[in-house]
Parts: C-alpha cells; structure tokens; sequence
C-alpha cells in the first residue's frame, strides 16, 4: 500500500472519528403475564446510529415498576427456587422501519440478552446494525407465564430493560457513514 494511500484512509478516519460520538438507546417495560405487549424504539432525527451491541435485563416476577415479588410463584422458576425468581416466558420478535424482521418469529428473550434472567453482566451481545435517522425498532413481546398473586389475585409481571449500544454520527441524516 502506498504511502499516500495510507495519509489519505487516515485523514479520512479523523474526519469521520470527529463526527462519532457514543450514544445508548434504551427501553423498558412491564409486560403482564398471559399476554402480550409491543414496544417501539424511535431512533432520533438529528443523525444515524449504528448499534454495535445489545444487552439487558429481565426481573420476573414482578409488579408493573420492576420490583421482584419474592414470594409470588411463576410457571418458569429458576431452578433451586420454588418463588421470587423466573427462569423464562418472554419472547419477542423483532421488526425494523420497513417491518422486515430481525428475528425469526418469537425467540426467547434470554437468548439475545445478557444477563438476561441472572444476576450476573456478562458480554453484550454483538448486534452491528445501521439505523437510519427517523427510524423505528419495533418490539413484540409475549408473556408465556400465567401465574398471579395474592388473594384476591393481582397481575404479576415480567419487566425488560434493553439498552442498544452503538454510536451516532453528526453528519446531515441520511448522508452516508463510511
């Protein structure tokens, strides 16, 4: 590779890096058991993101603000436990703008984030994806757990908090990121 070919690719590394800047976007939601909910994630107008990664959280059982309900019972207990602590039940399918899918049907949400059900972060699922200024990422959740608590019965619910990890680039929208 020639010299100038390299001073060159390197300007233009800097004229991009200075227009990156770290960004998150994140979500979260109460899904009530033994049913479903959707979510839409809108992506900003004043510039593309690209995602570079994907992790979150679920709490189950739960009531509708992401407290764990440690006595309630659930159809999916963590094994070891017999209340407090969901191992699964919620899935989700996942579409883009366009409705193109980004998921094959329902998947088990444990399976694309990280902890997931657990207590423990591991790595972030890695998830590189240009999301165009204006853009949206639709969520379809189904709650497959069916329990309730107390007497007289009260909802329990699975919470979800997803953060997607990428950048934004201070480039007019729709200009192309290279």
């Amino acid at each position: 590779m020639a010299l100038s070919t390299v001073i060159t690719e390197l300007r233009h590394q800097r004229e991009v890096q200075k227009n990156k800047d770290l960004f998150c976007y994140t979500l979260a939601l109460a899904i009530p058991n033994n049913s479903d909910r959707t979510a839409t994630l809108n992506i900003e107008n004043d510039a593309d993101f690209i995602c570079e990664r994907v992790t979150g959280h679920i709490i189950a059982p739960a009531n509708e603000f992401g407290v764990r309900v440690v006595d309630a019972e659930t159809d999916y207990p963590l094994v070891g436990t017999v209340v407090g602590y969901a191992e699964h039940g919620l899935s989700v399918k996942i579409t883009d703008t366009s409705d193109r899918p980004m998921t094959s049907g329902f998947i088990p949400l444990e399976l694309i984030l990280t902890p997931g059900y657990r207590e423990q972060f591991n790595t972030p699922l890695p998830w590189k994806k240009l999301f165009p200024a204006k853009s949206r990422i639709k969520f379809e959740f189904k709650n497959r757990d069916t329990k309730t608590y107390g007497d007289p019965p009260t909802v329990l619910y699975h919470y979800v908090s997803l953060m997607f990890q990428g950048f934004k680039y201070n480039f007019a929208p729709g200009e192309a990121v290279t």
